[in-house]
């Protein structure tokens, strides 16, 4: 009897320590319940801040730009004193390039440009007229070169270079192929060479009529030579600075 009164009692207390459980269990899902519906608590709320880094200058850095050389600069800076020349005869208008020289009021040119001119025009190589020309000299036909004289002081004069050119020598011709405006080319020297008494230098510079009188220009701007023609086989022929200062001292004129 007194044991069924103990399993009695024992039941009772695991089914009341059960539901105490459960309360408290129930109790604390509900509390979290709560919680959520009420939204989350905030524990923090600011920027983060980080240390700012040290400031630090950054060391100049120097960089050697190339010197502007004819292939590369503005026209003006080499070709200030280039000119169109127009041969103007009766019925006929022939089209060359000329150059300043000396202290700029001379220009140099090929013979067969001014050939037989009744007027010489000339023309800056942005399209400034520059008055009418006079022919002063011209050398033997073995050079094919004139000596003119400008109606005023012309700009940026070029210096001759007297000796031999080495072959490989890079080159800038500027002048006006074909008649039409001004036109920069570049290419090297082949060879230097003589042909039926004429010194010439050969050139893979592109040429065409209207070039002849240019002057072929060295990387430094001196000129090396004046573009007389060109061969059937394509090449550029261009007269030996030589000559040219040849012609300028029978007018006592310095290169």
């Amino acid at each position: 009897m007194r044991a069924r009164i103990l399993a009695v009692a024992l039941a009772v207390l695991v089914a009341a320590g059960t539901a105490v459980l459960a309360v408290r269990v129930g109790g604390a899902e509900a509390r979290q319940q709560a919680r959520l519906a009420e939204g989350p608590t905030i524990a923090w709320q600011a920027p983060t801040t980080l240390p700012a880094a040290p400031p630090t200058t950054a060391a100049p850095v120097e960089i050697e730009l190339p010197a502007p050389t004819p292939a590369t600069a503005p026209f003006s800076s080499f070709f200030d004193g280039t000119m169109r020349v127009r041969n103007i005869q009766p019925g006929v208008l022939g089209v060359g390039t000329a150059f300043a020289v000396g202290d700029g009021t001379w220009a140099l040119t090929n013979r067969h440009v001014v050939a037989d001119a009744r007027t010489l025009e000339l023309e800056s190589w942005d399209g400034e007229p520059r008055g009418t020309a006079t022919v002063v000299a011209v050398g033997p036909p073995t050079t094919d070169l004139a000596l003119l004289r400008l109606p005023s002081r012309v700009e940026g004069a070029l210096h001759l270079a007297a000796g031999t050119v080495a072959v490989d020598t890079e080159l800038v011709a500027g002048g006006f192929p074909e008649a039409h405006h001004f036109t920069r080319s570049v290419g090297s020297l082949l060879a230097v060479t003589t042909q039926d008494g004429m010194d010439m230098l050969v050139t893979d510079v592109p040429a065409a009529p209207g070039s002849s009188g240019s002057p072929l220009l060295d990387p430094s701007g001196t000129v090396v030579g004046i573009i007389f023609g060109g061969s059937y086989s394509g090449y550029t022929l261009a007269v030996p600075a030589d000559d040219a200062i040849d012609l300028l001292a029978t007018q006592q004129l310095t290169p």
